[in-house]
């Protein structure tokens, strides 16, 4: 079963928390039922953003030896939170709630290295080498990289190797630089807030 996440935003005015809204239609939208008045930024199921984000589905890269380490643990809600959204997250089952500022986001060290360990067969570990990123460009179609806890090892010998991303090449330099032009459009990084919590 995958697991999906609810990203909100929250912009300060005048000292308060306001939900971010979808901007107002036309035309047809006075005969639709609008179900949420709320703009909803959707992520899709980014498990490295969400490893990232708040740890979750960390497991999954621990088992390439991946320590990667969230910018934060889940907070929980802000108790600030503004009016709209508490209404709205009453009616959710969720977990792992939390809340980062978007200047929070930014602050946080996306070229500092994650180092990857896997196991292949012994004619693939020459394109392996310490502190270079996993050789793709190289790596044939029909080989293998397996877990260190892999459970469908070939019968011949393994080796183990290993291989370092960023945190920007993990989470994609193209999804962050879009993420983050979203989020500016909205205010000031410090006044500008995700709530975020999966489900």
């Amino acid at each position: 079963m995958g697991t999906d996440i609810r990203l909100l935003a929250e912009y300060l005015q005048d000292g308060q928390w306001s939900a971010v809204l979808k901007p107002k239609g036309r035309g047809l939208k006075q005969f639709t039922v609008e179900l949420s008045p709320l703009k909803i930024i959707d992520i899709g199921r980014h498990y490295e953003f969400f490893t990232v984000l708040a740890g979750v589905r960390r497991e999954r890269f621990l088992q390439y030896g991946a320590d990667v380490r969230p910018i934060s643990r889940p907070r929980g809600l802000p108790k600030d939170l503004s009016p709209l959204l508490q209404t709205y997250i009453e009616d959710d089952d969720c977990w792992n709630a939390s809340w980062l500022l978007v200047q929070e986001l930014i602050n946080f060290d996306w070229e500092q290295p994650i180092t990857f360990y896997g196991l292949v067969e012994p004619q693939y570990a020459n394109l392996f080498s310490s502190n270079q990123p996993f050789p793709h460009e190289q790596w044939p179609e029909n080989a293998h990289c397996y877990a260190l806890n892999s459970n469908y090892l070939p019968k011949s010998d393994i080796v183990q190797v290993s291989w370092v991303e960023s945190y920007r090449e993990f989470v994609g330099s193209e999804f962050i630089n879009y993420f983050f032009g979203e989020l500016l459009l909205l205010g000031s990084p410090k006044e500008v807030r995700i709530i975020f919590y999966f489900y």
